[in-house]
């Protein structure tokens, strides 16, 4: 299986990153994948971090750009000259893996068996567990989502589900010909909400794979208050710009907006959360 692997690292060496870690331990299985690291960070990776790259997963590509891009930058860039710039016959999937998740050999198995056994499925979605909980897929009605509470697997339908970025595979084809392209006013947070919406539009169903990706999520982490405060922004605005000129829908998630500035102010006793 020929892969396009994207990892998005931010403040992190790449010996450090638990999913760089974990695909040079899978690197046999990735022979006829190319892992492009792409490194936010304010500093380009030192020498020896880069050859430690060069050794652990021979076939890997390091970009740097300290100027943070946002995520659906990023994404677009890569799709634009990995996989439209190139001929189709250099990568089947693209896979996109946050810089803190962990795969392992049953999930590149697993994605081989349900990518054979369904070939008309442009989307396959590993089951994600932070903490013990299953976060991705999820269920979405409107804005709002529930987590799973029991593990599926296999066909799902793709109206009222989402899912996080990290270990999604998408089908080379559909990024090519169908998929738009991810809108860059989304800077880090809705650009997985915004692709499972494009998505649905044209596919009624995605492949949960038998297998599970273990991630961390930053509501399961403790975090200063000036960072609590960036993410609360950062989402508010991606709903805000996911539920533009929806009608009803957008009144509504506005509405939804200010009933969570106005608890997450009085959570933490900060009128800087009324954005």
């Amino acid at each position: 299986m020929r892969l396009l692997i994207l990892v998005v690292l931010y403040r992190r060496a790449c010996r450090a990153s638990e999913t760089l870690r974990s695909l040079a331990a899978c690197r046999n299985t990735l022979h006829d994948s190319l892992v492009v690291v792409w490194d936010n960070s304010p500093e380009e990776a030192v020498a020896e971090e880069r050859l430690w790259l060069r050794s652990a997963l021979p076939r890997a590509a390091y970009f740097h750009d300290a100027s943070n891009p946002g995520l659906a930058s990023v994404y677009n860039r890569v799709i634009d000259r990995f996989l439209k710039a190139m001929a189709p016959e250099t990568s089947d999937f693209l896979l996109l893996l946050d810089q803190d998740s962990e795969v392992d050999q049953t999930f590149f198995t697993a994605l081989e068996h349900a990518t054979t056994e369904h070939p008309e499925i442009a989307l396959f979605l590993p089951l994600v567990a932070a903490r013990g909980r299953i976060v991705s897929p999820a269920n979405l009605y409107g804005f709002k989502g529930s987590y799973w509470k029991k593990k599926r697997s296999g066909l799902t339908p793709s109206e009222h589900h989402t899912a996080i970025n990290s270990g999604m595979v998408i089908s080379a084809p559909y990024l090519r010909e169908h998929f738009p392209g991810y809108d860059e006013r989304l800077q880090f947070y809705g650009t997985d909400n915004f692709f499972m919406r494009e998505y649905g539009k044209t596919n009624r169903q995605f492949v949960v794979l038998d297998c599970i990706l273990q991630h961390d999520l930053s509501c399961f982490t403790p975090e200063n208050i000036e960072v609590k405060l960036w993410r609360h922004r950062e989402n508010v605005n991606s709903l805000r710009i996911l539920h533009e000129g929806c009608g009803m829908r957008t009144w509504l998630a506005h509405a939804y907006c200010r009933l969570h500035n106005l608890r997450q102010a009085i959570k933490y006793c900060d009128r800087r959360f009324l954005v």
